[in-house]
């Protein structure tokens, strides 16, 4: 067994398929393939199963991942441990992103990391905040910015900001209404697409819920968040959301949206890292450009928020 054997079982259980990891790691499928095959014959198991869709780990494939993520971490450590003897800056960082806190923070801390770090090699990875945490859990990821997740063991969780929910509404019932806030007893009387239960979105929603004593009519759940935009747009429903995820829509005039009182609904933001025992400058450099950006988009005015003290 050799790290090349492991990063191509990793690229296969990533991409769920054998031509999908042949793509995306510029490798020929046969070569790929052969790689596989012998992880498999000198453990004497089974790596893979084969569906109608593609492949999914077996048992003995989940376990091999979870330690073959651990093991890329150590060899990350190692490389940013020795770099971290030196004055430069450089090293890889792999960040997690919500999608609605990608879609305003993406942009600036790039430009910004371009700017003033170079060096650091970032990845950003934009998921939901549940599979965020997981990953950063497993080693796949350095650091990621998620929502109301408690502090646990080998994870550091820094607070940084409550953000405000919004009722958003197709644009055609603009008219109807001239309030800029709506109460939760309201939204009671609406139909709602919501995300499914345990979204972390779901949770804090919910909670103003029961707060309120309002039970609320869910007609549609899915999370996709894109999805769900467009079904409002089209006036299927309403929906409750962060402004940053709707920003766009709201300049192009596609829907409108009213900030929740009586009670709030709100959400908490925070940073979580890894407990480790290796500094890494890079990524020191990364989570203070991040908390730097998210400020200025709090102070701004474009994240309609309240920075934790």
């Amino acid at each position: 067994m050799d790290l090349r054997q492991l990063r191509y079982f990793l690229l296969v259980a990533e991409a769920g398929g054998f031509t999908r990891a042949a793509e995306r790691g510029h490798v020929a499928q046969p070569a790929l393939s052969s790689h596989i095959g012998r992880l498999e014959e000198e453990l004497g198991v089974q790596l893979f199963e084969r569906t109608t869709k593609g492949v999914e780990l077996t048992r003995s494939g989940q376990v091999l991942s979870e330690h073959a993520y651990e093991l890329f971490r150590s060899v990350q450590l190692a490389k940013d441990a020795a770099r971290h003897a030196s004055d430069e800056v450089q090293g890889d960082v792999a960040l997690g992103l919500p999608c609605t806190v990608s879609m305003l923070l993406t942009l600036p801390l790039l430009t910004q990391m371009r700017s003033l770090w170079p060096q650091v090699a970032l990845r950003l990875v934009e998921a939901h905040s549940g599979w965020l945490l997981e990953w950063l859990q497993a080693g796949r990821l350095d650091a990621a910015v998620l929502f109301e997740t408690p502090a646990s063991k080998g994870l550091h969780v820094v607070p940084l900001l409550e953000e405000d929910l919004f009722l958003v509404s197709p644009s055609d019932t603009a008219g109807l209404c001239e309030d800029t806030t709506v109460t939760m007893r309201e939204i009671g009387d609406l139909p709602l697409l919501l995300p499914a239960r345990g979204h972390g979105l779901r949770t804090a929603i919910e909670r103003a819920a029961t707060s309120a004593d309002v039970e609320l009519k869910v007609d549609v759940e899915m999370d996709a968040l894109a999805n769900i935009k467009k079904a409002v747009a089209g006036g299927l429903g309403h929906t409750i959301l962060p402004h940053p995820a709707i920003e766009d829509e709201l300049q192009r005039g596609e829907v409108w949206a009213r900030r929740i009182v009586d009670p709030p609904a709100v959400r908490t933001v925070v940073l979580a890292v890894r407990d480790e025992r290796t500094l890494s400058k890079a990524r020191d450099r990364v989570l203070e450009t991040a908390r730097t950006q998210i400020i200025e988009l709090v102070q701004s005015g474009r994240w309609p928020a309240r920075l934790h003290t």
